[in-house]
């Protein structure tokens, strides 16, 4: 009579290692969904109130402390002022042709800074990747203090006169013309995705060329100046 031969069990790992195992791949699977998804988390905790903006490019790595009492002091002696700044009064006018920004409070000169300007500078923007920088009227309408350019001051291009010209240029149809009026006067925020262009500001990085993507770059050091002297809706002019 033939003896039948066992077959050898499959190797299985103990039960222990296999716990261990399956550890081990749901620990990397949440970090994988960490770093996809914790850093949307943390812009949307910054937006809150806001409707989420593109603003790929400026955030940095951390938030920066500025003492604005202390500023606008400084910027109170040096213009004269017996007085202090008074926020509801100041406003911005840009001089793209002199590369140059003045901050004002009501008709009085309170400083002027050098400037450099989008990498295109001749002309108002009109389109998304036109490197150009805008001009007209804006008003400040967020403020950043997380970005790789030290501090950002968003402006609200595009606005109601851009919506008019780019869809008179046929950039945009009615539609696409009709959403960025409403996004404007339903909370006062532009769309920054749309054919005209967005997420246009003023910002550190220095001004030995013009190198921005449109925005009005300063020199980092005096960027604090300026952020301390504005606040949400300060009136920015562009001219020529």
């Amino acid at each position: 009579m033939t003896q039948a031969i066992a077959k050898p069990l499959p190797l299985r790992a103990p039960r222990k290692w296999r716990r261990v195992a399956a550890f081990a791949a749901v620990l990397v699977v949440a970090c994988a969904c960490a770093l996809v998804v914790s850093p949307w988390l943390r812009f949307m905790a910054e937006w809150a109130g806001h409707k989420v903006l593109h603003t790929t490019g400026l955030r940095g790595p951390g938030k920066v402390t500025v003492d604005e009492p202390a500023l606008r002091r400084g910027l109170a002696e040096q213009a004269g002022l017996a007085a202090p700044i008074d926020l509801n009064q100041t406003r911005i006018v840009v001089w793209k042709e002199r590369r140059e920004l003045e901050l004002h409070q009501g008709e009085r000169l309170l400083k002027s800074y050098p400037i450099a300007l989008g990498r295109s500078p001749e002309g108002p923007k009109t389109r998304k990747g036109d490197r150009r920088t805008p001009e007209g009227d804006y008003t400040i309408f967020t403020r950043l203090d997380r970005t790789q350019f030290r501090l950002f001051m968003g402006l609200n291009y595009p606005n109601e006169r851009d919506v008019q010209a780019g869809l008179a240029a046929g950039l945009i149809d009615e539609a696409t013309a009709d959403a960025l009026k409403w996004e404007q006067t339903s909370d006062g925020v532009p769309a920054w995705n749309s054919p005209l262009g967005g997420a246009i500001g003023i910002h550190g990085g220095g001004v030995e060329f013009d190198w921005t993507d449109g925005c009005i770059a300063v020199e980092t050091a005096m960027i604090d100046e300026i952020w301390a002297a504005t606040r949400m809706g300060t009136p920015v002019r562009i001219e020529p």
